[in-house]
């Protein structure tokens, strides 16, 4: 049975960075397994944070009780499935970890990195999608001119359909891999498997996506400067992000973002406790648009994770959010003391967060995915360097 979780937390592993399908077959597959494992030998379920994912799922819960269903109540409540896979993820993880197994996982992990990035990297200088050849290119306002007129740039997609799914999802991947490979035999080309990624989430063209790489590529020297020199650090890296912003401008989405965010922010003061219902929000646009004078055709999620939370299912949904992902996010920095995934699974956290301020990237099916099972080895190697004392080298 333990070969079967192996297997399977492999092949989702491999769908994680290519297909949803997969992703939700595998993953159920890997809870039922796990469940029954345990069952069968008597093993104790442990919840670890179950308080939080508790509180999430009563909030919103309550949020769908007292408001008019305007999409199905279990097309909505069905999103909080992600935490019960957290824990499958968690559960067969702690099962199968083993020096053979991190090794072919992380090998896995590297191979799936590189043939995602360079699938990316051709769409993005051919504008072409072999998987989907029916899908409509969609070029880069600010470097691109439509084929046949000159020279254009396409939203490379990856494996997947959308190029912010791609960028969120594989910079969280490329991130969360790095140092764990550099401590194996993998490390000579671990290095290459990163650049070919790293490509990859540049042909996204997603500007957010871009920061964020740099952001945590930046905070590890970060931590080890003085006060002093932090401050200048800081300083820099806004300079910085303000000439980049400056040079590429506002374009149509950017400034778009902030209607949308004005409507969702209406909703949470108007609905504060329960908000308007997790995922209803875009119906209900139209007439706060209207009751704030804002002359804008576009309906949506929120493009902001904390917003999306807070409009959607009130405060306290919120609140049980942050704490959940505040707790994964500094088990992550404590482990980074112990082992070389603290630093990694701390980074990639970052990255999801902070693409969170301009996207609803948690609530996109893919980037959920990745983003759970990284919560879930976070959990894992937390418990396994549980009252380790030995320092990693970071390189």
């Amino acid at each position: 049975m333990k070969q079967a979780l192996s297997i399977l937390l492999l092949l989702q592993l491999a769908a994680l960075h290519s297909s949803i399908a997969g992703m939700e077959l595998f993953s159920w597959l890997l809870f039922a397994g796990v469940v029954a494992y345990r069952l069968k030998r008597g093993e104790r379920l442990d919840f670890p944070l179950w308080r939080p994912g508790a509180l999430l799922l009563l909030a919103v819960l309550i949020s769908l009780l007292v408001n008019p269903w305007l999409k199905p109540f279990w097309f909505q409540f069905g999103f909080m499935r992600w935490i019960f896979l957290l824990y499958g993820y968690y559960w067969a993880l702690e099962i199968v970890w083993s020096e053979v197994f991190s090794l072919r996982l992380l090998t896995l992990w590297n191979v799936m990195l590189v043939v995602a990035g360079l699938y990316a990297v051709a769409q993005c200088f051919w504008g072409v999608d072999p998987i989907r050849p029916g899908t409509q290119v969609v070029i880069f306002e600010q470097w691109g001119q439509y084929k046949g007129t000159g020279y254009f740039a396409m939203k490379a997609t990856g494996l997947f359909s959308l190029s912010l799914t791609y960028a969120y999802s594989t910079g969280q991947s490329l991130l969360a891999v790095g140092l764990p490979s550099f401590q194996t035999r993998l490390k000579p080309w671990a290095w290459g498997a990163r650049l070919v990624a790293m490509l990859g989430v540049f042909s996204s063209m997603s500007r957010g996506a871009w920061l964020g790489v740099v952001l945590c590529a930046l905070i590890p020297p970060f931590a080890g400067l003085s006060m002093r020199w932090r401050v200048v650090f800081v300083g820099g890296v806004i300079a910085a992000a303000v000439a980049v912003l400056a040079y590429f401008g506002l374009d149509h989405s950017s400034v778009m973002r902030f209607d949308i965010w004005r409507a969702y922010g209406q909703m949470f003061l108007e609905h504060p406790f329960f908000g308007i219902g997790l995922l209803q929000g875009d119906l209900l646009m139209p007439d706060y648009y209207t009751q704030l004078g804002i002359v804008q055709p576009f309906v949506g999620h929120a493009h902001n994770v904390i917003l999306q939370w807070a409009a959607g299912a009130g405060i306290f949904a919120l609140a049980a959010y942050l704490y959940l992902a505040g707790a994964l996010l500094l088990r992550a920095w404590r482990l980074r003391l112990y082992s070389p995934w603290g630093w990694s699974l701390f980074l990639a956290q970052v990255f999801m967060h902070f693409g969170g301020l301009t996207e609803c990237n948690f609530f996109d099916g893919e980037v959920l995915h990745m983003t759970v099972f990284l919560w879930a080895m976070t959990l894992v190697q937390e418990k396994i360097h549980r009252g380790a004392r030995r320092l990693v080298d970071v390189p």
